[in-house]
């Protein structure tokens, strides 16, 4: 089950560093100029790493929602076992708070990339 969340993860974070790439390497340069798409061509070395950077973010934040999925699973299967419901709670806050602290790091790089491409 770990190895299955693992592979979707990195999967997930190379579809999504790969897609300006994509963009490039398929001739598709003059639809997306057409369509005001930003296909990487001309990036900074600042939207490359703000770009990385966001996309781990992101698969911590979708880790962290796996937790409090699976937390709230095994709230719900605890059938009134207390020993159980609270490693869900404790799990569950834990998850949580970790989404908080993500959801931070990601508006703090946000703000300060924004920043830097100024």
């Amino acid at each position: 089950m770990k190895r299955k969340i693992l592979l979707l993860g990195v999967l997930s974070f190379l579809l999504i560093s790969v897609k300006p790439v994509l963009a490039v390497s398929y001739g598709l340069n003059p639809a997306a100029n057409k369509a005001q798409y930003d296909t990487g061509a001309g990036s900074s070395v600042y939207s490359i790493v703000e770009a990385s950077i966001s996309a781990v973010l992101g698969l911590i934040g979708f880790v962290f929602f796996g937790l409090i999925t699976m937390a709230g699973i095994r709230w719900m299967t605890a059938r009134g076992n207390e020993e159980l419901v609270s490693k869900a709670k404790e799990t569950l806050s834990s998850a949580i708070w970790g989404l908080i602290i993500t959801i931070g790091a990601y508006a703090i790089t946000n703000y300060v990339f924004s920043q830097l491409s100024k």
